[in-house]
């Protein structure tokens, strides 16, 4: 049996907010961390050119995105869809 929600999603574009925190990505002895708020921080194991995994989760994939030599965010790929993680300016 599916799930029913009656006419809340027929014909209209739905956009949804999430809020979150804010990454760092840090370096620390010549080794890129991902620090999320609360969390321990999980070392970046480099795998090709500005594109990284984490042991702990081995399908997910954190590619820096360069604009004139200058990051301007990272994109998270994991099984759920690629996601872009602009950088505060």
């Amino acid at each position: 049996m599916g799930l029913y929600f009656g006419s809340a999603f027929s014909g209209k574009v739905n956009a949804f907010l999430i809020v979150a925190n804010f990454l760092s990505v840090e370096l620390i002895e010549k080794a890129l961390y991902l620090a999320p708020p609360g969390s321990p921080r999980y070392q970046l194991i480099p795998v090709k050119s500005n594109t990284f995994r984490v042991k702990e989760f081995p399908d997910m994939r954190f590619v820096f995105v360069l604009e004139k030599d200058e990051v301007t965010g990272f994109k998270q790929i994991d099984p759920s869809g690629e996601y872009f993680i602009e950088k505060k300016k």
